[in-house]
């Protein structure tokens, strides 16, 4: 299936993402990242900031649903 088939079938869903890694420098992945619902395409120079761009997109998105219970860290408090 080409890119814009893919393009065309994720319309309507925001999770559906393109990554492409090009290079590994310094321990890390080095690439770019596509959000294909937007077809918006950002660089990343480490795989946590791929994370971090994935983890933006899909809180503005809303996506998952306000429902969806995500694991984090605990806090001593």
């Amino acid at each position: 299936m080409d890119l814009e088939n893919k393009r065309f079938l994720g319309k309507n869903r925001s999770a559906d993402f393109i990554v492409k890694m090009e290079s590994v420098e310094n321990a890390t992945f080095q690439g770019y990242i596509e959000n294909i619902q937007s077809g918006q395409v950002q660089y990343f120079r480490s795989f946590m900031e791929m994370i971090s761009l994935i983890q933006k997109k899909l809180d503005d998105n809303n996506f998952p649903q306000n429902t969806t219970v995500t694991r984090s860290w605990k806090t001593d408090q």
